[in-house]
């Protein structure tokens, strides 16, 4: 009984993932619901005032930017590993202050596509995406 509950477990998620692929802007949804609940959830975010979260989104974005410094000066470039965990971190607290605001990552990211659109009317490609982010 174990094992078919695997396979349609499998079976469903292949599908629910099949789905996601071919509607961009949904795939979209599910990750941002699931990171936000995350950082939401998480106990940092819990206790973090409103100034700590203002603050510690620029100091993070100093520190991913202390490793291009370091890259530069030393004419190498910084560990990806390095690099995931810097923007992991700028994410984390950019999601907090996003939620503390009351906003939500697809309302950002719609209006910037749409800024962006605006500024490129003739750029056929950016049209393009724009549209298929409706869908």
């Amino acid at each position: 009984m174990e094992r078919n509950d695997n396979l349609a477990y499998l079976r469903a998620k292949e599908k629910i993932n099949e789905i996601l692929d071919e509607y961009p802007s949904l795939k979209l949804d599910v990750m941002n619901r699931s990171y936000c609940e995350f950082v939401l959830k998480s106990r940092k975010i819990a206790v973090m005032n409103e100034m700590e979260a203002k603050l510690g989104f620029p100091a993070e974005v100093g520190e991913l930017m202390s490793l291009y410094q370091k890259a530069y000066r030393y004419g190498e470039p910084p560990a990806r590993e390095d690099l995931i965990s810097e923007f992991g971190d700028v994410f984390y607290y950019f999601v907090a202050l996003m939620k503390r605001e009351g906003f939500h990552l697809r309302e950002i990211i719609d209006y910037n596509i749409n800024k962006i659109c605006d500024r490129n009317p003739d750029n056929e490609e950016l049209q393009a995406y724009r549209n298929l982010m409706k869908k």
